[in-house]
């Protein structure tokens, strides 16, 4: 359907204000929220590759994020800590002792994350073009930058932003090769394929995806050259990977006093644990194995802590290795904002009716069901943050609702409207305790959408309203919903990471119901600054990692759980993962928060043993 109105300059224009705000957003996010758990690790990988070219360091993950994070660092001239390699907490000295200032290095290992973030939302808007137009484009660009998940994880000096990246560009890539096949874009998405192995090893996904994709157009066509063009995207592929590695190659006997593999065959033990891989090495011999740094990664993840069990917490339960298969489903409901949440059941309840893609609908929104399904089966949860890569077919379903036309769908439209923005609502105020008893915001969750669904099923319902006006009123609700979705996640700013929705109770109570990779330790800042304005004396303090509050202008000692009277600070997700050495907190609620930081007042009785 042809979309009337100002033409691409104007849409343009618009894409380029957005980009700028989105741009000032993730840099004052990076300079006012403190490290998180992993980012003094991948900062001294990253720069460790750049001096030495060495990948064992933090070999679980592939280098490229890595790569990006250590290139201002090597610009800047940082240096790495003696002994790195095998230093206990090496991390902590590499960004407090070695290096100076912390804040600047991690603020610099975060730019080129932000530089991927734009690229993201840049191809988002792209591929919302392709659907159905500049305006489709530009609404897809909006669910996008109004995703705080998305925002809150991408000015961190961290490889899930990358991941998600490169994971889209891939599967566009693929899916413009399926619509228009040819020798250029099937070396595109080879490359493209390449360069998402060498984020993260959940890329390797990307696989199956691709042959399953490849199998139905074989039988579509009734011909191999889909398979053809499989076997050349495969080959590129895993050569850019190896480009990647540096084209490493190791022998066994090279790794024997290596500082990161040693128990090697030279100690009287396999190179390997997992017995596909042991069973390889064996085969090789004293030959050279390509890619061993890569093969270690597989290795130390197929042994790794999802065997040892992982401590985590998921709406009042704590579990040792232990999942929740509803833990991704339930993290997306709370964390997407409630407009943009209620604009993704809009599409999907709608979706036989939405502009199609033929070549691009099996590659992107496929991977994104299997990310959900693989890490919903996991033995564990970490963090919403690993499915990241499905939240811009998202942004890309809410976008392709512009060209839904509701004058030929009414009967569809009414249904949508009755489910998605009547019942719906309704439903999740009603599906979380958590949140405690109603609030302001809570109702008006309720209340916003309700009403616009009884404007559209007046609508829909009445003969007499002419086609372009209903077309009116449907665009004014789908964009008063995304831009409702943007008013919630500004209001966090800059504390994405720990945003939760009203349907949840905000980020107040949200935490009740997942902690993990909501609060991944960046909350110092704003505690030190709650400090300072309400006049806190010393607090304790229980830490989340290896941080050095002071860095920070916190006045603290540090506190491990035990009986202490007065102010207490603890990281929620410490707080809800051990609750028995935080026993002390019991029944007590906290009197303020600092983005994922608790404080309690601990009374004295608790501590002073009664007469």
């Amino acid at each position: 359907m042809t979309v009337p109105g100002p033409g691409k300059r104007t849409v343009h224009l618009l894409a380029a204000l957005l980009l700028a705000g989105h741009l000032a957003v993730l840099v004052h996010t990076a300079r006012e929220t403190s490290e998180t758990y992993d980012e003094p690790m991948y900062l001294l990988a990253g720069l460790s590759y750049w001096k030495t070219g060495d990948w064992s360091f933090n070999r679980e993950h592939p280098p490229l994020p890595k790569l990006l994070i250590g290139a201002p660092l090597r610009a800047a001239g940082l240096e790495l800590p003696p002994h790195y390699q095998m230093a206990p907490a090496c991390q902590v000295s590499f960004l407090h002792e070695t290096n100076g200032d912390a804040r600047r290095t991690i603020y610099l290992g975060r730019l080129p994350m932000i530089a991927l973030g734009l690229l993201l939302a840049l191809l988002v808007f792209r591929i919302g073009c392709v659907y159905g137009g500049p305006w489709c484009g530009l609404l897809t660009l909006l669910a996008h930058l109004f995703q705080p998940v998305l925002t809150g994880n991408t000015p961190l000096a961290a490889l899930d932003l990358a991941t998600a990246f490169f994971a889209i560009l891939a599967l566009y890539a693929f899916g413009r090769l399926r619509q228009s096949p040819g020798p250029g874009r099937a070396l595109a998405a080879g490359v493209a394929l390449g360069l998402a192995l060498l984020t993260k090893l959940t890329n390797v996904l990307l696989f199956p995806v691709m042959v399953a994709l490849a199998l139905v157009d074989a039988a579509r066509q009734r011909s191999a050259r889909p398979l053809g063009r499989l076997v050349l995207v495969g080959c590129v592929g895993l050569s850019t990977l190896y480009l990647g590695y540096g084209c490493e190659m190791r022998t066994l006997a090279s790794v024997e006093q290596h500082p990161r593999y040693v128990g090697g065959a030279g100690q009287g033990k396999e190179a390997f644990t997992w017995p596909p891989l042991a069973a390889a090495a064996r085969w090789f011999g004293e030959r050279p194995i390509p890619l061993f740094s890569y093969l270690k990664g597989i290795d130390y993840l197929k042994a790794g802590s999802g065997k040892k069990g992982f401590r985590g917490y998921f709406r009042g339960e704590v579990s040792q290795g232990e999942g929740w298969r509803s833990y991704y489903l339930v993290s997306f409901l709370v964390k997407t904002p409630c407009g943009i949440l209620l604009a993704f059941a809009l599409s999907l309840m709608l979706l036989p009716f939405l502009a199609r893609r033929p070549g691009l609908d099996g590659a992107l929104f496929l991977f994104p069901l299997l990310i959900l399904l693989w890490f919903s089966l996991m033995p564990a949860q970490k963090g919403f943050r690993y499915v990241l890569p499905a939240l811009p077919a998202v942004a890309v379903m809410i976008g392709r609702l512009w060209s839904f036309d509701p004058t030929r769908c009414r009967r569809q439209l009414v249904f949508a409207a009755e489910a998605g923005l009547l019942v719906l609502p309704v439903l999740l105020l009603l599906a979380f305790p958590e949140r405690g008893g109603l609030t302001a915001g809570a109702v008006l969750a309720c209340a916003a959408p309700v009403t616009a669904g009884l404007v559209l099923v007046h609508a829909g319902l009445k003969a007499t309203f002419e086609a372009a006006r209903l077309r009116r009123v449907f665009r004014a609700v789908l964009l008063g919903l995304v831009v409702w979705g943007g008013l919630e996640s500004l209001a966090a700013h800059p504390d994405y990471l720990m945003f939760f929705n009203q349907y949840a109770g905000g980020a107040e109570r949200g935490w009740r119901i997942t902690t993990l990779g909501d609060d991944w330790g960046q909350g110092l800042p704003a505690l030190a600054r709650m400090q300072r304005e309400r006049g806190w004396p010393k607090l304790c303090y229980a830490a989340y990692g290896f941080p050095r509050p002071e860095v920070y202008g916190l006045d603290y000692r540090f506190w491990s759980g035990s009986a202490v009277s007065g102010l207490a600070a603890v990281h929620a997700a410490n707080f809800t993962r051990q609750p028995e050495q935080y026993e002390i907190l019991s029944g007590l609620e906290p009197i303020a928060q600092a983005n994922g930081i608790l404080v309690f007042e601990i009374p004295e009785a608790r501590v002073t043993p009664p007469k």
